[in-house]
């Protein structure tokens, strides 16, 4: 492995060149992407100073996306410290490919290897996704229904005592069979089968965890109760149903994980080193169950009902089937799903907002999927997970945005309550509530260019104060001409900037001098401007943006 090294103040900053592969390749070598990679000490803050830290810039990342990777890299660290845990790892993607990951803190903590972006996570919940998707895979097939009673395709027979009818795969994909929760089928020793683990399930009462609970709780379709064994369930009709005859961990594997290119991604039956592929579990982190002030790492828990969630990965691999159901089942070539089955996938299938515990206001139940605010601006798709214990887990996509994220934490404590991934998802939902949209490209048919765009600023910065805030006051032109002298272009056309002082303090003379009424203002945009309104509103893309806009000739510029 070879490496371009150039010191920095802090940290070292490493030229890492990938292929397509993320196989390393000798120094100097070109390749299909090329990542910045930042391994050091985090020495901004001195409480940080133990902390490795590392991040990959993807190629295809732009300035937008750098400024959030930047700040993403001073959050993490100090949230790291702040929740006092072990480590974390994460991807980011925006417009349909991943810009970054990111990695802090330690993978093993006694050994102090630290985690990075090929660190291998165990899912816990999130593995409930593939399990569905997998069903909506079957049903476009016509192999099964989301009507079907789960009995037309099980070798034994399911029945909730109390009654409201068959249980549908439509009931198990949205949590209202009247099961309640499970621990997984949590065990430390070898697992048996799915179908025997379901079998014996099922004839119990009661469930072994916090005591027993009672297997059933409700009538079916009466309540929203989520629920590992009815996952689970939908995993062995996976693999009964399926025409291939494919147990479930294949059927996901050929039909998901490997068609999106997944490198170290895998759905074992069980997350032991017999199951899992030796270049995935040589990458393992140890998980956390930490006690106040010591991390101890946990036994390792296998889950009979590993289709509610087994599956192991790495940030980078999991977020690609964000990337293809954002971009209606497809990605780079490879379809696993119709647009129609992600479309009913992503819809609210029950009323009202989910209780899961507590209530989740602005939650909605898809198939499996969670829906956040999903009538609002921000909405997002996501399902978190949690592996007993020593991991916690989470993959959120925002469709307005374009934007999904992957994180992943090697640790859960059983004495501890923590807040996981909640912070950094808020962290990321905020920025992009506040991030400006990209420039519009200038329309470079229109002559004079600088000097227009200079002189419609001047217009729109009178009437923003006299007209939108009813200042009856003509502005200084002396005061102007100070102001206007001191002003910072960003954009630049060719070697100069795309400003002209002489055309701003021009425009403003001109507005001065116009009623401050929205008729007078309206007239003069239409007849009196030293430019028209039809490249006045070609223009107004590139220098305002945004729902509350205090200059807009009146409002002509906002106007079809």
């Amino acid at each position: 492995m070879t490496y371009a090294l150039r010191l920095l103040k802090n940290p070292l900053e490493l030229k890492q060149t990938r292929d397509k592969n993320m196989t390393l390749l000798p120094g100097g070598a070109r390749s299909s992407a090329i990542y910045t990679l930042v391994l050091g000490l985090v020495v901004s803050l001195s409480v940080l100073a133990e902390i490795p830290a590392t991040s990959l810039v993807h190629e295809g990342a732009d300035k937008r996306d750098r400024a959030l990777i930047d700040a993403l890299h001073a959050f993490l660290p100090a949230y790291l410290k702040a929740l006092d845990a072990p480590g974390v790892n994460i991807a980011l993607s925006r417009r349909g490919e991943v810009v970054w990951e990111g990695a802090y803190g330690y993978a093993d903590v006694a050994a102090k290897v630290p985690t990075s972006p090929d660190t291998v996570f165990r899912s816990g919940s999130m593995g409930k996704v593939y399990t569905g998707v997998a069903i909506m895979q079957l049903v476009e097939r016509g192999v099964i229904s989301l009507d079907d009673p789960i009995n037309k395709h099980l070798p034994f027979e399911v029945k909730n005592p109390l009654g409201g009818g068959e249980i549908t795969v439509f009931n198990l994909m949205v949590h209202t069979a009247g099961l309640a929760g499970d621990a997984a089928g949590s065990v430390f020793g070898d697992t048996r089968s799915l179908e025997e683990t379901l079998r014996e399930k099922y004839s119990r009462e009661t469930q072994p965890m916090a005591g027993g609970l009672p297997t059933w709780t409700k009538p079916v379709g009466e309540l929203r109760q989520y629920s590992n064994i009815g996952i689970a369930t939908l995993g062995l009709i996976v693999a009964r149903a399926n025409p291939d005859k494919l147990n479930f961990s294949e059927f996901v594997e050929r039909n998901i994980m490997q068609p999106l290119k997944m490198e170290y991604t895998q759905y074992p039956p069980a997350q032991s080193k017999a199951h899992v592929r030796p270049d995935i579990w040589e990458r393992m982190s140890v998980g956390y169950n930490s006690q106040g002030d010591v991390w101890l790492p946990t036994p390792l828990v296998y889950f009979e009902n590993y289709p509610a969630g087994g599956f192991v990965s790495v940030p980078r691999d999991h977020v690609r089937l964000f990337l293809a159901l954002s971009n209606g089942g497809e990605l780079d070539g490879a379809r696993i799903l119709k647009q129609e089955s992600v479309d009913a996938m992503l819809t609210p299938q029950l009323e009202g907002e989910l209780v899961h515990g507590t209530p989740r206001p602005g939650e909605r139940q898809g198939l499996v999927w969670w829906l956040r605010d999903w009538d609002g601006p921000t909405k997002a798709f996501h399902h978190g997970g949690g592996h007993m214990y020593g991991w916690r887990t989470m993959g959120i996509a925002w469709p307005e945005f374009d934007t999904a994220l992957v994180v992943a934490f090697n640790e859960w404590s059983a004495l501890n309550a923590k807040n996981y991934t909640r912070p950094v998802e808020d962290f990321v939902e905020s920025w992009l509530q506040s991030e400006r949209p990209p420039r519009h490209e200038l329309p470079q048919d229109i002559k004079n260019l600088a000097w227009k765009t200079s002189y419609l600023r001047g217009l729109l910065f009178v009437e923003s104060y006299r007209l939108s805030l009813g200042i009856p006051q003509q502005l200084d032109l002396g005061d102007m001409k100070r102001l206007a002298g001191q002003a910072v272009a960003q954009t630049w056309q060719g070697d100069r900037p795309l400003w002209n002082k002489q055309a701003f303090l021009q425009g403003i003379e001109d507005m001065n001098g116009v009623e401050v009424s929205i008729q007078a203002v309206q007239d003069y945009a239409r007849s009196g401007m030293q430019l028209s309104l039809e490249e006045a509103k070609r223009l107004y893309p590139h220098i305002s943006s945004g729902a509350m806009r205090f200059g807009t000739l009146g409002g002509l510029l906002l106007a079809e």
